[in-house]
């Protein structure tokens, strides 16, 4: 005979190719992944599909700590630490986000080697809800334009068509995601950076509201327009970046506005039927012309998902917004601020060029951006003709803008309008990006958009579709594309990045393990199909040993059999004796563990945390060194052995204790009855040392004990 093993549930698929977090999650709860495992399978990826064919070239510079800090979430997770909503998902930063651990370039090899101090507001944020920042992206140098080429990182191609723009400036995070190569990303968009790459590389990209999120570490293009965000692969994965990225930081003023906008987690507004009953403006403005073949696939794709938000419920409404001609027409503030602004970021850092001069002077740079460093070099603030200007776009943009689809939302009680993220699908690198001009209404604004995918073309392109909202209805905007994405499913990876070996397993969530006649040792390492992670386990006839002390996350049941078996947890279990003479061990586990005496004499240890209850037997417990246990006789004549050489860090509380019948037993101190001290705490006795607290016997006097109660040994 042999000890069998029956599926109580469905293989789980783990795939890491579209890999979601709440997937990595499940995975990690069971013990079928670890963090450095996954690392090291986005490593392979990156190796495979960015270092080589088709060479998508969308990653800088790895982070050279990435496995190390993966090891200790691990960990950290063993141990049973309370971990962040992100523990050991591996993150994808563009590279103008400082970190502390891996060179911020901007893709300028004049800052090549320079690695900051401090990591930005956002990273920091990240990293305390565990995400594990694994690479830095590729950009458009100093984030200029809406195709990712650096002098650093050279140009990054389109997972989709190798032959095609990613987008940028954040084409690098947009691509990188795309094609699997890490969970989720960041980006930055001063006139669509986000919103371009998310577009063109069939992704989810959330520009929030100016001042939910902080841009301090971050190296600027123009902080007037300036939002760090989101790029992920789904709508879900995108509220659980944004609850990690969004806050109130000192270093950015501006974020103030963000106090009370906050909702505990932008996951609580994932509604599937979010769309049903909804008013969606379409803002037909926005859409290209349909006489040119690029613009006119894109509006199909468009008019397609349009239809399928109506069948989901919607109200679909072409609506105009009033002075969007005059809107338009004013100049992204990407020219006049970008000196003042990296100026005044490098002066704050040790960095290897001290200004933009220094930038130019250097020849460190992308050449075919060197008339425009050198134009945006010669522009001054303080001069009076160009300072009018300045304020004239400070003050009069944001206020027609705002005012103007203001009017529409409010005046057509509508939920978010609706248009093309970009006019055109990718393009090809000898044609015009294709970009629009649609993507400059969030950041006149200051609005949310969020660009999520609406389908591709007869020729398989990606489109995206971008919702916009009010300053901070970020939560409507999340519900209603979670909806729209729920409802279509229309994104794929591309199939230049397929799967590699090793990234697709099945594992079991739910097992039951049942003992033969014979001496049995049943523990995950040596039975297969069984991880101690919430499985039910049965002992079988002979003197046998179970142990579920190394599994991750516990929970299981554990049930004695026939003979004298030592039943060992970890975390969360319950273990029940039987009629043998059992042992029922806690003592290395995690915590929270409940044990159950049977019929016989049982043997208690305690960890820390624990509960324990006797039986029918003579059953001794043991609290020696973690404490706060709680420990309760059965129907025997009960020991509670609550010191042996070490006394507990935590007072034991014991109840259902008989004088008479049962003792407290207090080994290796050597002490006698009078050298310890019975308190009446209420109904309650609390036994103590000259030094420390033991335990706490519930509903007893202690003018009812006396030394018989004892055993001093």
């Amino acid at each position: 005979m042999s000890i069998r093993v029956s599926p109580l549930s469905e293989p789980t698929t783990f795939n890491l190719v579209e890999a979601t977090i709440d997937d990595i999650d499940l995975a990690f709860e069971f013990g079928a992944l670890t963090a450095k495992e996954l690392v090291q399978l986005y490593l392979n990826r990156i190796e495979a599909y960015d270092d080589s064919d088709p060479a998508i070239n969308s990653i800088i510079n790895l982070n050279p700590h990435a496995l190390e800090t993966a090891k200790k979430v691990d960990r950290q997770r063993f141990a049973g630490k309370d971990l962040g909503t992100l523990a050991g998902i591996p993150v994808i930063l563009k590279d103008n986000y400082d970190a502390s651990d891996v060179q911020t370039t901007a893709g300028a090899i004049a800052l090549e080697d320079f690695i900051p101090e401090e990591d930005a507001f956002q990273v920091a944020q990240l990293r305390d809800e565990g995400a594990i920042i694994l690479a830095k992206a590729n950009l458009s140098e100093f984030a200029f334009s809406f195709e990712t080429t650096s002098s650093l990182g050279g140009t990054t191609l389109n997972p989709y068509d190798p032959e095609r723009n990613a987008g940028g400036s954040s084409g690098g995070t947009g691509a990188a995601i795309a094609a699997n190569f890490g969970t989720i990303g960041t980006g930055t968009d001063t006139g669509g950076s986000i919103r371009i790459p998310s577009t063109f590389n069939s992704l989810v990209g959330i520009r929030p509201t100016i001042g939910l999120t902080s841009r301090s570490g971050i190296i600027p293009l123009a902080l007037t327009q300036d939002v760090g965000g989101p790029i992920t692969r789904t709508v879900t994965d995108g509220a659980l970046t944004l609850d990690a990225l969004a806050g109130f930081d000192p270093e950015d003023p501006i974020t103030a506005s963000s106090i009370g906008q906050i909702p505990e987690s932008y996951t609580n507004f994932l509604d599937s039927d979010a769309l049903d009953g909804a008013r969606i403006g379409v803002v037909r403005e926005l859409f290209g012309s349909d006489d040119d073949p690029r613009t006119a696939a894109t509006n199909a794709v468009v008019d397609n998902a349009i239809a399928e938000i109506e069948a989901l419920g919607a109200t679909a409404i072409d609506v105009e917004i009033p002075n969007l001609d005059e809107i338009l027409e004013f100049p992204s503030l990407s020219t006049l601020e970008f000196k003042r602004d990296l100026n005044n970021y490098l002066a704050e850092r040790d960095a290897p060029i001290a200004d933009l001069e220094a930038l130019i002077e250097s020849g460190e740079y992308l050449e075919d951006f060197e008339n425009a460093y050198i134009a945006r070099n010669e522009i001054d603030l303080s001069d009076p003709e160009t300072a009018a200007e300045y304020q004239e776009i400070l003050t009069e943009r944001p206020a027609l803008t705002q005012s103007s689809l203001l009017e529409v939302l409010d005046g057509q009680n509508l939920d978010a309008l609706i248009y093309p993220t970009a006019e055109s699908p990718p393009n090809l690198f000898d044609e015009s990006t294709g970009a629009g001009s649609a993507n400059r209404l969030s950041p006149f604004s200051g609005f949310p958009a969020i660009s999520v995918p609406a389908g591709f073309t007869e020729d398989g392109l990606p489109v995206g579709i971008e919702f916009l909202g009010r300053a901070f209805s970020e939560p409507t905007l999340i519900g209603l594309t979670y909806s729209f994405e729920q409802g279509t499913q229309f994104r794929m990876p591309p199939e230049s990045t397929p799967s590699l070996e090793g990234e697709s397993f099945e594992y079991l969530t739910q097992v039951a393990v049942y003992g033969d006649p014979e001496n049995n040792e049943i523990a995950p390492e040596l039975v297969a199909d069984f991880d101690g992670n919430k499985d039910l386990i049965f002992a079988g006839a002979g003197d046998d040993l179970i142990d579920t002390s190394q599994a991750l996350t516990g929970e299981n049941r554990l049930y004695g059999g026939a003979g004298d078996d030592e039943l060992i947890v970890g975390l969360g279990d319950r273990a029940f004796g039987d009629t043998g003479d059992d042992l029922l061990d806690a003592s290395v586990g995690r915590g929270q563990n409940r044990l159950y005496g049977g019929a016989g004499n049982d043997d208690f240890f305690l960890g820390s945390g624990d509960r324990a209850w006797g039986g029918q037997g003579d059953d001794r417990f043991f609290a020696i060194s973690g404490g706060d246990n709680h420990l309760s006789g059965g129907m025997g004549a009960d020991q509670f052995w609550i010191a042996n050489a070490q006394l507990p860090e935590a007072v034991n509380t014991i109840t259902d204790f008989e004088i008479g019948e049962d003792v407290i037993g207090i080994g290796g101190f050597d002490l006698s009855f009078a050298a310890l001290s019975l308190t009446q705490q209420n109904d309650n006795t609390l036994i103590s040392t000259v030094t420390q607290d033991l335990a706490v016997l519930v509903g007893i006097q202690a003018e009812t004990l006396g030394e018989s109660d004892f055993v001093l040994v």
